[in-house]
């Protein structure tokens, strides 16, 4: 929206540079009797910059919403994406603990496929399987804005609590899970996201007026809304290779502190609207009485020989005007 704001207001400021010398042009024409010629030429420069601010506009409403369409569905293919991953890895890891349960222990084979003569002794499947997630599995806890972490021993109690948001006032914890990812980048984006669709739902519950905020990202941080960071690194063996897996967990901590700044960030975004929005409609007023001023002009300086022309210039500059009023309301 913004920007074909920006070109409809380039286009207006363009149109009002060449208005001004052609005002100049036909009074000048009009003491010199080549007012007919000219004033031809100015019908067909007004019909062309009507033209031309209305495709400029439909321009720049047809590349918001392509990019809009755009950004939908690239949220789509990366929930997909997601999915996909998870349903991948719990595959894997239901084909591996399958294969590990009917692999006879007390066989072992040496590099030449024949049977050690080795005692084996008892095989504990359970212990083995946990000695291998503990040495597999990596925890780094964070703090609120830290950048660098602390490795503990197991998962923090924290990480694996899941409180609702069933409350009315900005006083509780919440904690978000990323999907398994290839790169904390991906999981950290994905919590991201989430984190601006949770503030979204609960101020559209706690306060309704808010309803139509967009919460940009950055502004996950700025509200300072991400408590603790949990990152959970696991090593993933397939075949005979090990690739590691992560995946975050963030504790959002709702505080009256919170609700301030997002409020006041709705603010902005509603005075930046307003802003806009005046500024369009000066602008477009400002072209209509322009237009009427100078068709009265040029009548009056032709002595009303060119009134249908110049009533086709100034009618084509007012459908203009309009037509990109509806098309922005």
């Amino acid at each position: 929206m913004t920007f074909s704001l920006l070109i409809v207001g380039a286009v207006i400021g363009l149109a009002l540079l060449v208005g001004i010398p052609v005002v100049i042009v036909f009074a000048l024409a009009g003491r010199e009797g080549r007012s007919g010629a000219l004033a031809t030429v100015g019908v067909v420069a007004a019909v062309l910059l009507a033209i031309g601010l209305v495709v400029a506009l439909g321009a720049g409403m047809l590349y918001v919403r392509t990019q809009q369409v755009a950004v939908h569905q690239r949220d789509l293919e990366i929930r997909a994406m997601e999915t996909a991953r998870a349903d991948e890895i719990r595959r894997l890891a239901t084909t591996i603990e399958w294969s590990a349960d009917e692999t006879n222990p007390a066989e072992v084979l040496d590099d030449r496929g024949v049977a050690s003569e080795e005692p084996t002794g008892p095989f504990d499947a359970d212990s083995e399987q946990a000695s291998a997630n503990e040495a597999s599995v990596e925890y780094v806890v964070y703090a609120a804005g830290d950048q660098v972490g602390r490795s503990v021993a197991e998962r923090p109690d924290w990480a694996a609590e899941t409180e609702r948001m069933d409350g009315i006032e900005w006083n509780h914890t919440r904690v978000l899970a990323s999907q398994p990812w290839a790169t904390i980048d991906e999981a950290e984006a994905e919590l991201a996201r989430r984190t601006t669709q949770e503030l979204a739902a609960y101020l559209r519950h706690t306060t309704p007026e808010v309803s139509s905020f967009t919460i940009p990202l950055s502004l996950v941080e700025d509200t300072g809304i991400v408590a603790r960071r949990c990152l959970v690194t696991e090593s993933m063996q397939i075949g005979e290779f090990s690739e590691p897996i992560h995946r975050v967990y963030w504790e959002l901590e709702y505080d009256p502190e919170v609700s301030h700044v997002l409020t006041a960030s709705w603010r902005e975004q509603v005075v930046e609207r307003r802003l806009i929005w005046l500024g369009g409609g000066v602008g477009a007023l400002t072209v209509l009485l322009g237009s009427l001023g100078v068709y009265s002009r040029l009548n009056e300086a032709t002595g009303g020989r060119y009134r249908g022309r110049l009533r086709v210039a100034a009618g084509a500059v007012c459908l203009a005007v309009g037509l990109a009023a509806t098309m922005l309301a």
